[in-house]
C-alpha cells in the first residue's frame, strides 16, 4: 500500500471510530477520547486534500500531508494550553481543535493558491 492509500485509509478509520465512539459513550467521559480521535482523522483527510491538490499541479504530495497534518495538530495543542491553561490537575479544560481543524484548512488553501500561482506562470 503507499503513502497516499495508508494516510488515507488511516483517516478513514479514525474518523469511523471516533464517530462510533463518541455516539456510544454519549454519557460518558471517554467520548471526548472517540472526538478526538475522530478529528485526527477529519485533519488527516484535509491533509490528503492538501497532497491531492499539490500532486495534481506537480509538487510534492508527502510534503504536503505531512504540512497539513503536524503542524496542524503542534498548533492547536500549543494555542490551547496557552489560551485556556490547564486546570490543576494538569488536565486541558479545553479543546484546540478549532485551530488544529482552521489550519488544516489554511494549508489547503495555501496549496490551491499556490499551485495556482505556478499554473499561471
Amino acid at each position: 500500500m503507499t503513502f497516499v492509500k495508508k494516510i488515507f485509509v488511516l483517516s478513514i478509520i479514525t474518523l469511523i471510530i471516533g464517530l462510533i465512539g463518541y455516539f456510544i459513550f454519549w454519557n460518558h467521559w471517554i467520548r471526548y477520547i472517540f472526538a478526538h480521535t475522530g478529528a485526527l482523522g477529519i485533519i488527516g483527510l484535509f491533509a490528503c486534500l492538501a497532497g491531492l491538490i499539490a500532486q495534481k499541479k506537480g509538487l510534492n504530495y508527502r510534503k504536503a500531508v505531512l504540512l497539513g497534518f503536524f503542524p496542524s495538530i503542534f498548533l492547536g495543542v500549543i494555542a490551547d494550553y496557552h489560551l485556556d491553561p490547564p486546570k490543576e490537575n494538569g488536565l486541558p479544560s479545553s479543546c484546540g481543535g478549532v485551530v488544529s481543524l482552521s489550519v488544516a484548512i489554511i494549508v489547503v488553501i495555501i496549496y490551491i493558491i499556490k499551485s495556482n500561482h505556478f499554473k499561471n506562470k
